[in-house]
């Protein structure tokens, strides 16, 4: 059944439930796909970021559980490569570790925050820490051109 932008399929309203149902999406916008720090990221590191921003629900920022055992199988990937992943995210500025996840014993996943939105823990205002992050060869180059040598 074709929906219309409205919301309504052949003039019709569609039940709230039905409308919504299944209509969960990750929106990633141009101010930070724009930035160095988006652009410094590879493919399995943006893929993980919108995987755990797919798990976002408008509620739950800072308790968003992701696993490492849930980012190597989403990615494709080993262990390894998911926790470099992981943090690549975080030393750029897009995701904080809420909670520690524990291995040994009773197994929990990780919680994390992203920094564009607000926390819905702590109240804390979204920080878009990536906004600020700079390669530290750019930022070289910077101070060199600054002070005048090459």
């Amino acid at each position: 059944m074709k929906t219309k932008a409205n919301g309504k399929a052949n003039g019709k309203s569609q039940p709230k439930q039905q409308y919504d149902k299944g209509i969960i999406h990750v929106r990633l916008y141009l101010t930070m796909m724009e930035t160095p720090a988006w652009h410094s990221l590879d493919g399995n590191a943006r893929a993980l970021y919108v995987a755990i921003a797919a798990r976002y629900r408008g509620n739950n920022n800072g308790r968003i559980s992701f696993s490492m055992r849930e980012a190597s199988k989403a990615l494709h990937t080993n262990f390894r490569t998911a926790l470099r992943k992981f943090r690549q995210l975080k030393e750029r500025g897009f995701i904080v570790e809420t909670v520690k996840g524990t291995y040994g014993g009773k197994r929990r996943a990780s919680q994390w925050r992203l920094t564009e939105f607000n926390c819905d823990v702590t109240g804390e205002l979204a920080s878009s820490d990536f906004m600020h992050w700079r390669n530290s060869h750019d930022a070289n180059r910077h101070l060199s051109d600054a002070i005048g040598t090459s």
